[in-house]
């Protein structure tokens, strides 16, 4: 918010200016920025994981770059009344850098 300008940092120690911001969510502080670079990437799928199914973490928990954890489905759509939201419930470490990180399944 109020930032006049915004880089992203690669795996490659690459730093590079964000050229546009597709979509954002504040309440979620989830992001999708575009960057004039050709990168590999996860694809979004439609479909739901599954109960059981391999999930991984990856970004900058507590500010220590790569990191990558990994878990389990143990619930799809789980609620959360006061927030009015439908979660992934994963057995996964998240702690502040990765939570919004990517997330891949197997």
């Amino acid at each position: 918010e109020a930032a006049y300008e915004i880089k992203v940092q690669l795996d490659d120690n690459t730093v590079c200016p964000v050229v546009e911001i597709i979509a954002f969510d504040k309440e979620l502080d989830l992001a999708i920025l575009k960057i004039d670079r050709k990168t590999p990437y996860l694809e979004f799928t439609p479909e739901q994981p599954k109960k059981g199914e391999q999930v991984y973490a990856i970004g900058s928990a507590l500010g220590l770059e790569g990191t990558f954890t990994s878990g389990v489905v143990s619930y799809v759509s789980r609620e959360i009344e006061e927030r009015g939201q439908s979660y992934i419930q994963t057995s996964a470490p998240l702690s502040p850098g990765n939570s919004g990180g990517a997330a891949g399944q197997r």
